[in-house]
């Protein structure tokens, strides 16, 4: 069985992180200062926990009044709705294009007087064009940010032009992982300086919390294996047990339950340590062959299953299949191997009850998108085999049914 995603990480990798904890800290002081200025120059660059907790730390910053609005990509994980609301602060959700970015018009609409920020999610690697709403933005004196917790390809020069802020993950799951902690880079200075303060108040994670996630998710690694996952769901059904679910229990980051004293800490020493050794090592050309493999394995599919997002721009951070029918492919897929699944960790933003439809598309897109296997691992024929399943499965053109 093909697992869905591979830890992105190898084993010296792990082995030198876990040293790093050994370590007194004085080797490791300056860490931070050479992880952030590596990032994208140390006057606009925030290492952070989590994305969730520069998020926090963001919010925070900027201090808006309450009951402000937020508008944001009606897709994200649960955590960054909850953060805005634990704030005294107001989600509006901005419903999605089937390449998963919000439309102009559905911006447009969404903004009020109340409106403070634009929060905008780069889906499974897909890139949005966020040009129309930097104009928005700039138009109505709003902070966009732009959450890349999914789409990391590299070292940036600096924060997207035309953006207050961008985040970026280095989470268990995520490209190039470090089990942990994230980039948040600032384009004011003196918002960052601001974070940074805040930052440095929070207590810090300790190196053994560290190594113990450090040893967790290295015996993860020893179970995707493609034999070992293998057993490993012969094992649950012979249990009658849901593998799915215990994959997502095993990948979340943190437990809805006490969010905030959760995020609200500062990284490991080691932690910044290993962040900055796998961002330094990540060659841009391993993306830009990711992208040609997710390009290929979409054409061998034809236009009739369509990717969310363009597949141009695509880091196939995930393999996201649009289909009519995604659970009878999800069925065929699994009988040959290929561990596709459905929804993931992702959840559609609350709605109020003035706008109860406002998610409608978002939802329609988790009801429809199915997500397939894609890493370096995966040889090239058994990615074709995976897209012959796909179109045996005999599942109807998408384009026949209606976009709303």
């Amino acid at each position: 069985m093909w697992i869905r995603r591979r830890l992105d990480i190898g084993w010296t990798d792990i082995a030198w992180g876990c040293s790093r904890c050994l370590l007194p800290g004085a080797l490791e002081e300056n860490a931070r200062h050479r992880l952030e200025s590596a990032w994208a120059g140390e006057s606009d660059a925030v290492a952070c926990l989590s994305v969730r907790t520069g998020f926090d730390l963001l919010l925070r910053a900027l201090a808006l009044p309450p009951g402000s609005e937020v508008l944001m990509s009606a897709l994200n994980v649960p955590g960054m709705f909850r953060i805005v609301e634990a704030q005294g602060l107001v989600v509006v959700p901005l419903d999605l294009n089937p390449n998963l970015s919000p439309a102009t018009e559905v911006v447009r609409a969404a903004i009020t007087p109340r409106s403070r920020a634009i929060v905008v999610a780069h889906l499974f690697g897909a890139r949005a064009d966020l040009t129309p709403i930097r104009s928005l933005a700039r138009e109505h004196g709003l902070v966009l940010v732009e959450d890349r917790a999914q789409a990391f390809d590299g070292l940036p020069a600096a924060a997207p032009e035309g953006s207050d802020a961008a985040l970026y993950s280095f989470g268990t799951i995520k490209t190039a992982t470090a089990f942990g902690g994230a980039m948040l880079t600032v384009r004011d200075p003196v918002l960052a300086e601001r974070i940074r303060s805040l930052e440095r108040a929070l207590p810090p994670q300790t190196r053994w919390e560290y190594l113990a996630r450090l040893l967790k998710y290295a015996g993860a690694k020893v179970l995707t294996g493609q034999r070992t996952y293998t057993t490993l769901c012969k094992a649950f059904d012979r249990a009658g047990a849901d593998a799915d679910a215990w994959l997502q229990r095993a990948a979340a980051g943190f437990r809805a339950d006490g969010l905030l004293d959760a995020i609200r800490h500062r990284p490991a020493t080691p932690n910044l340590a290993l962040m900055e050794r796998r961002i330094q090592r990540f060659d841009p050309a391993r993306a830009k062959h990711q992208r040609q493999r997710g390009g290929r394995l979409a054409a061998s599919m034809g236009h009739e299953f369509p990717v969310a997002g363009d597949p141009i721009t695509h880091t196939f951070d995930l393999f996201p299949l649009r289909l009519g029918n995604p659970r009878a492919v999800q069925a065929a897929l699994r009988e040959a191997g290929f561990d596709a699944t459905m929804r993931g960790s992702m959840t559609t933003a609350p709605c109020s009850n003035e706008n109860p439809t406002a998610t409608a598309n978002a939802e329609r897109l988790l009801d429809e998108i199915l997500f397939l296997p894609l890493y370096p691992a995966m040889p090239d024929e058994e990615l074709s085999r995976m897209a012959s399943v796909v179109h045996e499965s005999g599942e109807p053109p998408l384009a026949e049914k209606p976009w709303q």
